[in-house]
């Protein structure tokens, strides 16, 4: 019997490529790069899968897709930030994700802002990008589901 050594690191990132496939075929854009601080962002997921991604992108409520607003550190590094309450004691009215069908894009407005105990905040310049989150089906006819994340381009808040 032969036994194989796989180093450790190779099943991590086998693992983060499959998870960057999906991500990669959906796409997240925001219609300009530069924003002022208060300024509404256009904010679009474009499926370019050749089957549905499911979102809240898509419902009702859009900015519960967003899953972190997160702010560049360093070249390498982001700080990422709610943008609503999570947790205990938070009330989720997150509507189920509705579908996004192959080549179909969905686009909505949203305000920047950092959720912070109760109000939330207005972030401080710098740049920034978002996460959202979506699904997919793990095959096709199944009722399984993969979470998983695309980022955006980055902007500036000025």
């Amino acid at each position: 019997m032969i036994k194989l050594k796989i180093p450790l690191f190779l099943i991590a990132a086998s693992i983060i490529l499959l998870s960057n496939v999906y991500a990669q075929e959906v796409r997240v854009t925001t219609d300009k790069t530069v924003y002022a601080r208060a300024e509404k962002i256009k904010i679009s997921i474009s499926n370019e899968r050749k089957d549905s991604i499911f979102s809240a992108a898509a419902t009702a409520s859009p900015e519960e897709a967003i899953s972190n607003f997160e702010k560049k550190r360093t070249p390498l590094t982001w700080d990422a930030f709610p943008t609503r309450c999570r947790g205990l004691g938070c009330k989720d009215d997150v509507g189920e994700p509705q579908e996004i069908a192959a080549g179909e894009q969905v686009s909505f407005l949203w305000k920047p802002s950092i959720y912070m105990k109760k109000p939330t905040s207005v972030p401080e310049p710098g740049t920034y990008r978002l996460t959202i989150i979506f699904q997919v089906k793990k095959n096709a006819g199944s009722s399984g589901i993969i979470w998983n994340t695309a980022k955006s381009n980055e902007f500036v808040l000025q």
